[in-house]
Formats: C-alpha cells, sequence, structure tokens
C-alpha cells in the first residue's frame, strides 16, 4: 500500500484540502482527511479502462477524468465544499 500526501489538491472558497491518498491496488486510491478527531474518509479514485472514476466520501459520482491528478483534485474539491452537518457521516 503507498500513501501519497496531496497538501495543494483542491482549492476552493471554502480553503485548501489536505488529503492523504492510499493505493490499496493498482487500480484504486482512496482519500482521508485527517482531523483532531481522526481521519475522515473523503472518498475515492477507481481507474476504470483508461480513465479515472472519482467519488466523494459519500458516495456521489464526480466524473471520469484523463489523469488521476484530475480526479484526486475533483475529491479534494468535494471535501473543501462539502457541508459540516454530513462530515459526520464521513467518519471513520
Amino acid at each position: 500500500m503507498t500513501t501519497i500526501d496531496v497538501a495543494d489538491a483542491g482549492t476552493s472558497a471554502a480553503g485548501d484540502s489536505r488529503l492523504a491518498w492510499t493505493c490499496p491496488e493498482p487500480v484504486l486510491w482512496t482519500a482521508s482527511e485527517p482531523t483532531p478527531h481522526g481521519a475522515v474518509y473523503a472518498g475515492f479514485v477507481q481507474q476504470v479502462g483508461e480513465r479515472f472514476v472519482a467519488v466523494d466520501g459519500l458516495g456521489a459520482a464526480l466524473g471520469a477524468f484523463d489523469e488521476l491528478e484530475l480526479a484526486q483534485r475533483a475529491v479534494a474539491a468535494a471535501v473543501a465544499t462539502t457541508l459540516a452537518a454530513s462530515i459526520w457521516m464521513r467518519q471513520v
């Protein structure tokens, strides 16, 4: 398993999102966001053929992208704009 820290992925009005990415399989990347209360599940990216499908921490599809980095940025942007009331649903 590989861990990748994406410090500058996804900037929005809510600010920067800092995600830790793990790669449990060659075609799957999962994201978590460190918080004072532990890690929060942020979503995943899965390679399907030549595309990268991004899904947020609540299970909503964010799109299919030509590059892994773009898909990871979509997940980061979704985390940065998720309503605070739904964050408890992503707690791991």
